[in-house]
């Protein structure tokens, strides 16, 4: 929501409000490698957030 969009922009300004099949949730970044992503993710639960990596498909062109 809104509210901890407004949170973690203070820390993470690219932050923004995205949805996935799961629903709506803020994204506060893509990577393109694992460990990296998990490493947020586990920054984010540290700070109290229900935190979680969603995966996309992406195609280069």
């Amino acid at each position: 929501n809104q509210s901890t969009l407004n949170r973690l922009r203070s820390t993470y300004p690219q932050a923004y409000l995205d949805s996935s099949s799961q629903g709506n949730f803020v994204n506060t970044g893509a990577f393109r490698d694992r460990n990296s992503a998990f490493a947020r993710m586990f920054e984010l639960r540290s700070r109290g957030f229900d935190a979680r990596v969603v995966y996309r498909s992406v195609s280069y062109r």
